[in-house]
């Protein structure tokens, strides 16, 4: 009984240990992740929501890579889409 508490095994005349079949090793998987994929993208959508008013829904606003070039470019567009 006390190698049965410990876990062991009786193994009998004609039987060998057990084998352990060990796992091949994880490869590493080069994935890209989404933040990359999203900096290589031309477009760029983002919703906009008006500030102190919570009943409108948001506004999808599309800016392509031109605009994303500069800040001023960027609100100007969303001043465009939102009227704020």
């Amino acid at each position: 009984y006390l190698d049965i508490a410990e876990g062991k095994r009786v193994l009998s005349k004609g039987q060998s240990s057990p084998k352990v079949h060990l796992l091949p090793p994880v490869r590493r998987i080069d994935a890209e992740g989404r933040a990359l994929k999203l900096s290589r993208s031309e477009n760029l959508i983002i919703y906009v929501y008006r500030n102190g008013d919570p009943l409108t829904l948001p506004a999808k606003v599309l800016l392509v890579k031109s605009t994303l070039q500069s800040w001023e470019s960027v609100l100007d567009e969303i001043t465009k889409k939102v009227s704020l």
